[in-house]
Order: C-alpha cells, then structure tokens, then sequence
C-alpha cells in the first residue's frame, strides 16, 4: 500500500460575531485613517478598550451576519491575474504569508530525510488562500524559511492541499484542488508540476486515500451533494449522490471495505458505493476517524462549531459519548504522547487555545495557548526533524489583526516560533554591501505589517537570495501612512552601506537610517527631527547636495520637497509646495551649475527641478508624466528620461537656458509606472502588473513577465548573480538571466 504523509486533521473558519456599530463593508481588511482595535469579518471588535479578548455567542454570531450581509458585506479576494498557470514563471520568490494561513490545509512531510512544511497562505482581507509554499527548518536562524512558493491561483483559489506519495517513488506528491474543481500534482522534492485533472465543480473537501485497498491512493472529492472518487490518472471510479462540506475515511465497521462519513449526516460502504447509514441529525463540521476503545475499528468523531464534539461507533450506528465546547475552528486527532490513547486537538475559533482531551476520559490533558484570534487549521508533525512533534495552526483569520502560523511545543506549552505578517506592496529591491563580507545583499522593506497595524519591516537577503533578516516595524512600529521607499547609501564612511527607509510616524513623515549586523540586529542610527512633516515620505536620496562635502538627506513628504543637514538634523531648506504632493524624486547633475539638481514628479504629472543647494525652483516640465529616472553623463548634463501615461519615454537635455527634449520612444500601451535604465541601452518597465525589458530599437518588448505577481510590480530592477531581482505586492520576485 502507498503511504500517505501528512495530516488528515480538518478546519474550516468560523468568524465570531458583531458587537456595537457595523462597519461599512470594504474590500480589504486595513484600517483606513485613526488605529482601530482588530474586528472579525462583521465589523465588531475582538477586543475591548484595554486589550482583552472578547468572545460572543452564536445568536450574536448568526444576528451579526445578517446585518453584515443587508449592508453589502462580501468576503473579497486579491485582484489577481491569471497566466502563470503551471510551473511557476519566476525561478524564485520569497512572498508574504497573506491572510488565511492554513485556511486551506497544513502538512508535514518528509523529503530525503528531510522534514518540509507545506502551507496554504495568500489569502486578502477574509478571503480564502491563493497561493501555497514549502518551508524549511533552518537552524542557524531558528526558524523556518521559504524553500518555494507556488504560482498564484487567481479567480479560483486553493480549495485544498494533502501530500501524499501517490505514485509510489521516492518523492511525496502535493495534490492541490483548486475552487473549481481542478487538480493540481506536484512532486515535492522537485517543486516542479507532474500533472493535473479536472473533477467536479464547487468542490468542499476533499482526502487522497487507498479508499479501495488496491494498493494505489484515490482522490475523494465531496460537494454539498455529491461524493467522487478518482483515480490519479483523471477516470472517475465511482460516485454517490450524497455530499457535505467535510468528509473522513476509516475502517468504521466489521464489512472489509473502508467507510466514508460526510457531514451531512451519510455514511458510504467503499466497497458497495451506497449509503449504509444516515443519522439525520448530521455529524457536525468538522470530521475525525480513529481507534478511540481499542475495539480495532474506527470511531467517527464530528464536532460542531457550536455546542458539541460526538463520538459515533459507526457499526452500531450510536453515538458513543459527547463532549461540550463552546466554539471550535478547527480539530486533529492524533495519539501525540504515544500512550496508545488518541487525543482529540480542539482548535478553539475565538479565543483560547490548542486545547487536546483524552478520547477515551475526555479529561483535558494539555493546552498552548493561542495568541491570535480563531483556528484556521491545526496539524501535529515533526517539522524541524528533531524526532518530537510539534502542533502547528494557523490563526488570525477570524479577526482584522495579524494572521500568523504558530509552531508549538505541547510538552512545554509554549511557542517554538511564529511567522511574521507583512503586508505589500513591497518597496525596493536595493543592492550593497550592508554586513561587510565583500559581498552585495538585497534588501527591501514592506509597505506595513500586521494587517496595517504595524509598520512596514526590512527584509535582507544575501546573494544566494538566502533571508538573513527581518527587522521590526520601522518608526517604532507607528508607519500608519505606509513605509514607501527603501535605499542603501554610506552615511559613516564604514565598509557597509547603511539602509535608508521613506517611512511615516502616524500621519507625519519619518526617514530613518539603519545598520545592519546580521540576523535580526537593526541599529537606527538617524531619524527626521521634529517637527515632522505631514504625509509619509513617498522617496528619500542621502548625498553632498550642495558640494560643501557634508551630507544632505533630501525627501518629499506631503506638499513639500525637504533638505535636511545629516549631520546635525537641522532643516536647509524646505521647497514650494506641490499641488497634491510629490511621488517620486531623482538627484542629478542635470543643468550646468554646479550643485546637484533635485527633481520631484508631482502627483498632478508635472516635473519640478530645484537647485539642490538652495531649494529654488529653476525649472517645471508640464506633462502627464509617470516616473522620472536621471541617466548620468561623464562630461555633459546628465540625461532627465521620463515615463509617461501614454506608454512613452520622453527624453529631455539641459541646453541653457532651458530643459529640451531630445528624444521619444514609446514603449506600451498604457501608463508605465517606473522604469529602470540597465546596461547595454536596456530599459525594464513596469505597467499593470508586468514587468518587461526592452533593447534598442525598442520596437517591442525582449521579455514581459506574467501579471500574476500582484500590482503594482517590478518597479525597480536589480541585478544579482545571473538573476534580476524585483519586487511587487506580494512579495520579492528573481529572474535568472540565463535560461
């Protein structure tokens, strides 16, 4: 027989429930304007005023959402696209958890010896998981890391993931069904796509099993009526007419075919195909089978979110014992102590903690508590290798808060490790040396974290794209109006670059400087004086603006383009304002005097060019302009080259007294967001979502990307060691350069 490898254990989200005044129904789940405490999917708070969890009851529950869905409340999910359809076009990303982590399953399984953790993650706001990714143990860092992320699943979702060995070689499969019933086969130890199939719409739960005991595993797919079983060739083997929205396979009675339990109440004889028992009440919401009395057969075990978790003895078609909850998200049966007793993990759904009773007592043996709000799934495996079992969920789903998968230790109660919630768009990439090894490191920063009530983070990786770091939250975790650009410069004259971020303090623009001496150890070492500017900055250069060999930190924030002294803090000068504020800035010798020229695109499209020493305005190119880059020049005025709405780039040369352009090109068909100028007169683009590269003569793009990676994307291009590096609002993307 194949073996199967991973958990079995079931989840689904259960929201809680509405307290006070709705809030309007949106499409994401950040806060918008002053901090408010976390909500669940209705709008009502998760916690009270000083910080303490609040749980309601199912009438709240069911009287909340009611009122949610007569005032438009939907469950979004991300507007994606869909063309990277198979093996993932990038050849390597390191993305975000998203929101609903293990929504859509958790697994635990082995590798050449070595132990992977496979997660369901990408979710957006309350809706389900997009995407899913391998994760590794890395002891040096004590925590796991990305290995591979799959491609993004946009419009239909990851409706489940098993892992399993359904071809009997070596290497375990990852079987992913999709929201409209397509299969997905993945080797693992490969990360490469072997095959899929399609099965039946609507799916609702699905199991890989020997179901037939033919020595080759099948795939169980149930609907809200109908139950099918496939082979892993695509054939439909058999059916019934019954359904659920959770679905268990056991030996449940003394007949040598296995059973399969729905629950909606039906229990269908593998060997007959026909429903041999129907307790009409249903099982409840989430299914378990295992030994429970040690009889040889396997028990049912169906617990509702509400009210009770039964215990059935299918063959004698009576409930063997029940045992009162409050409200559970999620369940795994497993005999984790080893004692020859199967314990039942309740995964509370507000709330509480990973709570596991004795099956046969129903004695409460053990709890971790969990710091997140709700369960979406819960699974016990060895995931770092070290030959104990660990508990791992995902939690956070439930509420506006943070979403994170939490490892846990149940002998000592307490967590091993958890993951960190980032929210994009990702800002960057910026390549230098940071940690002094002679070697560059790429390094990117967050738009916030925490679902947007933390700020953004820092994230550096080295050459070999290996995560050293992630920083805190910048500006003291208080970035409300987002984290927007992210540049290395040497501010010291030490062997490293220093990271500098375009950031916020709540409303009031922050740059700050940081150091970088590996692993989680980031040092600020400069931030804006107060008062502070109102408006994040929205970009940021460090450099000698006026030539008198002291660095400037120069960035616009709000209406106004800001100089300030590096040294001592001090404000040089402060520009006119700029009707709805500057987006972008770029630093150049683009005229002929000698102080360096500052040149901020305003949101309105036109572009202002200041004198860097003295913040005079000596220039305006009206335009419905873009992005701006500066090409430099070694004897002449360096190049102003800028992107526009119409999907051209527009060059412009200082021919005193005057700025004019020299030169067009176009490029697209729509707006280009940014440009990076490579070498060998290349130019990246980035537009809807793609990143493409163009060459001389520019009569259409080399190479464009799919536009699945999120929007906006590939706003900046950095090389590394035979790969392009980018990044977008899901996370950081490379592309080998040499295929």
């Amino acid at each position: 027989m194949l073996a199967f490898s991973g958990s079995l254990c079931a989840a689904v989200v259960s929201f809680a429930l509405p307290f006070g005044d709705l809030q309007t129904p949106g499409v994401n789940r950040h806060p918008v304007g002053a901090k408010l405490a976390p909500t669940n999917l209705y709008g009502a708070p998760v916690v009270d005023s000083l910080g303490a969890p609040i749980e309601y009851g199912n009438a709240e529950l069911h009287a909340q959402q009611q009122a949610w869905l007569a005032h438009g409340g939907t469950i979004p999910n991300a507007p994606l696209g869909g063309c990277e359809t198979s093996v993932a076009e990038a050849d390597w990303k390191h993305y975000a958890f998203g929101t609903g982590i293990g929504e859509s399953n958790l697994a635990v399984s082995s590798v050449n010896g070595t132990p992977e953790l496979v997660v369901t993650c990408g979710g957006y706001g309350f809706g389900g998981s997009n995407y899913w990714m391998i994760l590794r143990r890395d002891a040096p860092s004590v925590g796991y890391v990305q290995q591979f992320v799959s491609p993004v699943y946009a419009n239909n979702g990851v409706r489940w993931l098993e892992v399993a060995n359904v071809d009997a070689d070596a290497s375990p499969e990852i079987v992913v069904l999709l929201g409209d019933g397509d299969v997905e086969v993945w080797d693992q130890a490969l990360r490469s796509l072997q095959g899929g199939f399609a099965t039946i719409a609507s799916p609702t739960a699905m199991r890989v099993h020997d179901v037939d005991a033919d020595g080759n595993l099948e795939l169980v797919v149930a609907t809200a009526n109908a139950l099918r079983v496939y082979g892993f060739g695509g054939a439909l083997e058999w059916s019934a007419a019954v359904g659920g929205t959770d679905l268990a396979i056991g030996q449940m009675d003394t007949d040598p075919a296995l059973e399969l339990a729905l629950t909606s109440g039906n229990v269908v004889d593998a060997g007959t195909h026909a429903v041999q028992w129907t307790w009409s009440a249903g099982f409840g919401s989430l299914l378990e089978t295992g030994d429970i009395d040690d009889d040889g057969y396997d028990e049912l075990i169906g617990t509702e979110f509400w009210g009770f978790s039964w215990a059935y003895d299918v063959d004698k078609q009576l409930p063997k014992w029940s045992l009162p909850i409050f409200n559970v998200g999620a369940t795994c049966l497993v005999d984790i102590d080893a004692d020859g007793t199967l314990e039942l993990i309740l995964g509370e759904a507000q709330w509480g903690g990973m709570v596991a009773h004795d099956t046969k007592t129903l004695a409460e043996e053990w709890t971790i508590n969990n710091p997140e709000h709700g369960t979406t799934q819960v699974i016990v495996g060895d995931s770092d290798g070290d030959g104990a079992l660990e508990v791992l969920w995902g939690a956070g789903h439930s509420s506006s808060g943070p979403d994170i998968l939490f490892v846990g230790n149940w002998q000592t109660k307490q967590l091993e490790w958890q993951s960190v919630h980032l929210d994009g768009p990702f800002r960057g990439p910026a390549s230098g040396n940071v940690v002094g090894d002679a070697k560059p490191e790429m390094v990117v920063v967050t738009d916030a974290s925490d679902s947007g009530y933390g700020a953004g983070r820092i994230l550096v990786f080295d050459a070999d794209l290996k995560l050293l770091g992630i920083s805190q939250g910048v500006a003291g975790n208080l970035g409300w109006s987002g984290t927007h650009e992210v540049i290395l410069r040497d501010v010291d004259a030490d062997p490293e670059l220093e990271i500098v971020v375009a950031t916020s303090t709540t409303y009031d623009g922050t740059v700050e400087i940081y150091d970088y001496a590996g692993g989680s150890s980031f040092t600020r070492i400069w931030q804006t004086p107060n008062p502070k500017p109102s408006g994040a900055f929205r970009d940021v250069d460090v450099l000698d603006l006026d030539g008198d060999a002291d660095l400037e930190v120069v960035g616009c924030a709000g209406s106004y383009v800001y100089a300030y002294d590096y040294a001592t803090g001090v404000k040089e000068w402060q520009s006119l304002a700029i009707v709805n504020g500057a987006v972008e800035l770029e630093i150049g010798h683009t005229d002929d005097d000698p102080a360096l020229e500052v040149l901020a695109l305003g949101a309105d499209g036109d572009l202002r060019v200041f004198d860097g020493e003295t913040g005079g305005l000596e220039a305006l190119l009206f335009g419905s302009y873009t992005c701006v880059e500066v090409t430099p020049l070694v004897v002449l005025a360096d190049l102003v080259r800028l992107g526009d709405g119409n999907g051209n780039v527009v060059t412009f040369d200082y021919q005193a007294p005057s700025y004019q352009q020299v030169g067009s090109v176009h490029l697209l068909d729509e707006p280009i967001e940014q440009l990076t100028f490579g070498n060998a007169d290349t130019i990246w683009t980035s537009a809807g979502g793609v990143l493409s590269l163009f060459y001389s003569p520019y009569s259409g793009a080399l190479w464009s990307s799919c536009s699945v990676y999120g929007t906006p994307f590939g706003g900046r291009v950095v090389y590394g060691q035979n790969y392009v590096l980018t990044v977008g609002a899901n996370g950081v993307v490379a592309f080998r350069r040499y295929k």
